[in-house]
């Protein structure tokens, strides 16, 4: 094998087109392989999350062909994903359980009425229902205490959580948001975002991104699974919003995070690759378009901009608009209102150009509800066979003549267009120019705000990467008057800005009256962080922000992935952990068996002893405990049993399992243990919801993989 002696980064970028990887020597950092897979177009029903897991392994094993290095030489997987924001900017509307922390003082919630929340809107211009929750921090000691009415609210149909925390963080909003692999759905803390900025404006940004991250947490347990089924047992580690990494499973606590690892990464990776100095960038997907300023090599930090939307997050600059080739065209009024933000891929509709030309004979143009409520109709094409295609940005553009397809296409794109100039009195290219008018116009918006909040004389140029680049980029830079370039391989820029990216640790509060020893405290604390992660303590470097107006600091402490990293903490041994289970179980040592194991979990089984005349005898009444490889308990059952199954054949045995067993007891509780996942379906109220809430899950798994579904009752 070549490069056998190397150290390898790898990065990987799961957009919207599919998945990108890219392999890196960790010293050099050359680019040693690189691999694209492109996610099926225009299928229906849309892409599940078992075809992305698919697609995710084959990337995987053919970066390593190509590569000719062996997975043990892999120092670290680092990943980046624009779904997240995608799904922000076209959120639909779902249940979400806003969740209140009460502490014995009674930490008040925002100054918001029940009137206010009902109507928030999302990104999408939705409104979100909300079912309030209020928990008192006193009483949430066991956990089985205040994860049922949570269970509760997600058998409704709950999506996401917002929790709003006390004044002061404790143990019990950290358990809150490392319960979110039982709940199967994400939580996001408002505490995340700064305390200065508005409440209002702070909820508004919680309720449009907790559903969104879902997908963000999705990828990450996919890729964690598909890794370690290529042979990989490097770190999983994720691009922050700011540009740094943080492991994977630092989100557990703080979600959001990740949410602009996506277009983060691809700012990172035409920094590093095409050496940047100044420029506007644009990254241009088939939905979403990204714009951030690039000046002396570096790009703006402050807050991104979703929908025209400030969200209160520390991020790199990046203004995000749902406008692509593959935009649907809203309509409103007898017109053409505006593009986006839903999308073709989205809706799981194939654009009129992959028509056919005799489906498109007696076709109509209809307007349809993409979503129920919503308050704008879309247009699409409605073949005599019951099909519909969407009709976008792309396929006025073709028939512009201004992308370059085979005249097949071209003439089917006409055709589309054709229905739709008819409706408005228009020849087939009048249509078209008002459709690729209103995309370029809401870009060249974009572009101009990124300019006014950075105004530079003469203007950059501007410097375009994407799958839609090389159709809209000349556009908009004919529109907006300026120079422009389009990077090469620009779809693979977010792997390779992943592989790039160092280990970052930020701290920021209010200064104390004893500065320097304040800041110190910090830096040592942030230094141990990074140093557990895995950075090389050479490599540390900080940086220091002070804001004399708000009297608040910013500790920022950034350090190379190491070969060799410190270990700060001992491992939990097998026998610790077998004694763990023990004690959980009041069981002596002897009495227990390590009846099964997973990839990041232990099952310990073990029958409670009664002495009687001198002898031990035990009873008929089994214990459980699962632990994870670190040594935590996960859950501890009495008249417990096993089930052990594959992927393949879970789904039908838990809707088996719930058709036999239509009423249980209320402490009655079922998990499902994967690899690395352990999912509470206790309050799973039908078998369509049990299948819902492990589809992600299990897609991620080969079919022959075991799986483990455990029922008891719960101790106390």
């Amino acid at each position: 094998m070549r490069n056998e002696r190397a150290w390898i980064r790898i990065g990987i970028a799961v957009e919207e087109e599919g998945t990108y990887v890219a392999a890196l020597d960790h010293e050099t950092l050359d680019v040693l392989a690189i691999h694209g897979e492109r996610s099926r177009d225009g299928a229906v029903p849309p892409i599940a999350w078992r075809d992305r897991a698919e697609e995710m392994r084959r990337a995987l094993r053919t970066l390593l062909a190509r590569g000719g290095f062996p997975p043990e030489r892999v120092l670290a997987l680092c990943f980046s994903t624009t779904l997240g924001v995608r799904a922000a900017l076209q959120a639909h509307p779902s249940l979400i359980g806003l969740i209140t922390l009460d502490s014995k003082e009674r930490a008040s919630p925002p100054s918001l009425t029940e009137a206010d929340l009902e109507a928030i809107p999302l990104l999408s211009g939705h409104a979100v229902p909300i079912a309030r929750l209020v928990l008192r921090s006193s009483d949430l000691e066991g956990a089985e205490d205040w994860l049922d009415p949570l269970l509760a609210l997600r058998a409704r149909g709950a999506e996401g959580f917002v929790l709003v925390p006390t004044r002061e963080r404790s143990h019990t909003e950290w358990t809150l948001l490392e319960s979110r692999p039982r709940l199967g759905v994400p939580i996001c803390s408002i505490s995340e975002f700064p305390a200065a900025s508005d409440p209002k404006l702070r909820l508004r940004a919680a309720l449009c991104l907790v559903t969104a991250l879902a997908d963000v947490f999705t990828i990450g347990e996919l890729l964690q699974e598909c890794a370690r089924q290529a042979g990989f047992r490097a770190p999983l580690f994720i691009v922050r919003n700011d540009g740094g990494l943080v492991p994977w499973s630092h989100l557990l606590h703080h979600p959001s995070l990740g949410l602009l690892s996506g277009p983060v990464a691809g700012i990172l990776g035409a920094l590093q690759r095409a050496r940047l100095q100044e420029g506007i960038l644009v990254q241009m997907g088939r939905s979403v378009s990204h714009v951030a300023m690039i000046q002396q090599g570096r790009a703006f930090e402050g807050e991104a901009e979703l929908g025209n939307m400030r969200v209160p997050l520390r991020a790199l600059e990046i203004f995000s608009l749902a406008v692509g080739s593959e935009s649907l065209l809203s309509f409103r009024r007898g017109m053409i209102a505006g593009i986006g933000p839903w999308s073709a891929s989205t809706l799981a509709m194939a654009p009129a150009q992959r028509a056919t030309g005799e489906a498109l004979e007696g076709a109509r143009v209809v307007a349809f509800h993409p979503v129920p409520g919503s308050s704008e109709e879309f247009l699409a094409i409605a073949t005599p066979d019951g099909h519909r295609y969407a009709l976008t940005v792309g396929d006025a553009a073709l028939c512009l003549g201004l992308d370059e397809a085979d005249e097949e296409r071209r003439a089917i794109a006409r055709k589309a267009i054709e229905r739709l100039a008819v409706r408005f009195a228009l020849t087939p290219e009048d249509a078209a120019e008002v459709i690729v008018e209103r995309a370029i116009g809401a870009l060249a918006d974009m572009v101009q705000k990124a300019l006014r909040r950075h105004f530079r004389d003469p203007a950059p140029p501007l410097i375009g990467m994407g799958t839609s680049a090389p159709l809209l980029l000349p556009l908009l830079a004919q529109r907006l008057g300026l120079r422009s370039t389009l990077l090469e391989q620009g779809e693979m820029m977010s792997a390779l800005g992943a592989a790039t990216a160092d280990l970052r640790e930020t701290i920021e509060h209010s200064l104390a009256h004893s500065e320097e020893q304040e800041l110190e405290r910090w830096r040592q604390e942030a230094e141990r962080t990074l140093l557990k992660w895995g950075a090389e303590r050479a490599s540390l470097r900080t940086t220091v922000h002070r804001d004399s107006v708000t009297q608040r600091a910013r500790l920022t402490v950034t350090g190379r992935l190491s070969p060799h990293p410190e270990r700060p903490s001992l491992r939990v041994t097998p026998d610790q952990r077998a004694a763990l289970a023990a004690t959980v179980m009041a069981i002596p040592e002897d009495h227990v068996e390590l009846v099964a194991e997973t990839e990041g979990f232990e099952i310990y089984q073990g029958r409670a002893s009664r002495r009687r005349f001198l002898r031990w005898r035990e009873t008929a009444q089994p214990k459980l405990c699962a632990c994870d490889k670190e040594g935590n308990v996960v859950f501890a059952l009495e008249e417990a049993t096993i089930t052990t199954t594959t992927a393949a054949e879970a789904p039908a045995i838990l809707t088996r399992l719930l058709d036999r067993e239509r009423a249980v007891a209320p402490s009655t509780r079922r998990y499902l243990l994967s690899a690395t996942h352990c999912l509470d379906l206790t309050h799973a109220a039908s078998p369509e919801q049990v299948q819902r809430w492990t589809e992600r899950i299990l897609c991620a798994l080969l079919l022959t993989e075991p799986v483990f579904i455990v029922e008891g009752r719960s101790r106390g």
